[in-house]
């Protein structure tokens, strides 16, 4: 008999529905029944959505109702299911969700952030609106590739021969990303082939950067208000040299070229620690046979280490890799199937498919110890 797990299942009995637009007044219709789920246990709630987006804000603080802790520290786990369409905020609250799944016939679409006007803009208006869009879409693309991570490594170690080359090398991540477009319509496939592009530029910014501070003596003692500054002069002559045969000036694109690197190697910072907890847990995927098998012999105290000197650098131009496509989710309209946002780690799961899910491996492990301990 099979087991089934409530964390990986969608509950009727415990559920939301989001359809239309999303408002405030969205929100207010939800919130006395999540309160109301909430307060009867620390069961999931499901929450099906079927909208055309609307607000990042509003649909953050739909999430956070959701997963904040009550009095007793009590979270309630998130199973997000999208029966019509997840466009725009709703595919980012889908994605986000503990567990996520697709039906079969469900539509998702991702553009960048949008802002209606009634007036006229300024100059100054207008650049302003520019800069806040922007640092919407990067921390959304940020929040996205957070959620997306996890996802993304049980796909591309269900393609063969290309993890093999890539457990050898980081190098090898070209082949693996093109044996992942082959899940993609041509069109989708070319937001893959994009993001490695990106990604590539991204690598070789933070290895200039690296390289360049090395030079500098005892930088990771410097505080923030002298490393950053450091930071820029790294970037600028790293750009400098890169164009070094165009007539590139900071005046015309430069500074915004600057710009950008420096946020990027920036929020990589910021990330460190996230990347240093995926590596702990995931790393030894990214093994070898031969490494694995010496991961496994040593001792618990050895295996970080073994993880940084053999796994660390594949995670790190995966996760870049990652960032790099969920930055370009945030530029244009991508409507992807079902199995597309599977394969992107939008979803964990498509309903009546044959995609391997989390689903069917825990429950497969819980019917396996459930049998052994029958008498």
């Amino acid at each position: 008999m099979s087991v089934h797990d409530k964390d990986y299942r969608e509950n009727f009995a415990r559920s939301l529905f989001l359809t239309g637009k999303i408002t405030q007044e969205a929100a207010h219709a939800l919130s006395p029944r999540i309160k109301e789920l909430r307060a009867a246990s620390g069961d999931p709630i499901t929450l099906y959505i079927d909208s055309p987006g609307g607000s990042s804000a509003v649909a953050e603080g739909i999430r956070f109702l959701i997963k904040a802790p009550d009095q007793d520290g009590r979270r309630c786990r998130l199973i997000t299911v999208v029966i019509g369409t997840a466009a725009s905020a709703a595919a980012d609250l889908l994605a986000l969700g503990d567990y996520a799944i697709a039906e079969p016939q469900a539509d998702i679409l991702y553009h960048g952030s949008r802002q209606a006007f009634e007036q006229l803009l300024t100059f100054e208006g207008a650049t302003s609106v520019a800069a806040n869009l922007q640092e919407a879409n990067e921390r959304l693309a940020l929040r996205l590739a957070r959620s997306s991570f996890r996802r993304i490594i049980w796909r591309v170690v269900q393609l063969k021969d290309a993890i093999e080359k890539f457990r050898d090398g980081p190098e090898g991540l070209e082949e693996l990303v093109e044996a992942l477009t082959a899940k993609f319509t041509p069109e989708n496939a070319m937001l893959l082939r994009e993001a490695i592009t990106k990604q590539k530029s991204l690598q070789e910014v933070k290895s200039a950067a690296d390289n360049y501070l090395k030079r500098r003596k005892n930088v990771a003692q410097w505080p923030n208000k002298q490393l950053e500054p450091e930071l820029v002069r790294a970037i600028v002559d790293y750009r400098s040299r890169l164009h070094k045969e165009d007539d590139w000036l900071l005046s015309r694109t430069g500074m915004r070229e600057v710009a950008s690197d420096f946020n990027l190697i920036h929020d990589y910072a910021s990330q460190t620690k996230d990347l240093d907890a995926q590596l702990e847990v995931y790393g030894s995927l990214f093994l070898t046979q031969s490494q694995s098998a010496e991961f496994k012999s040593k001792s618990d105290e050895e295996h970080k280490v073994y993880l940084e000197s053999h796994a660390a650098d594949k995670l790190e131009v995966l996760w870049y890799f990652v960032v790099s496509l969920c930055r370009l989710l945030q530029t244009k309209d991508y409507q992807l199937t079902p199995e597309e946002a599977y394969w992107l780690g939008v979803v964990d799961e498509v309903t009546g498919s044959d995609l391997q899910s989390d689903r069917e491996m825990i429950e497969m492990i819980l019917s396996t110890e459930s049998a052994t301990r029958k008498p």
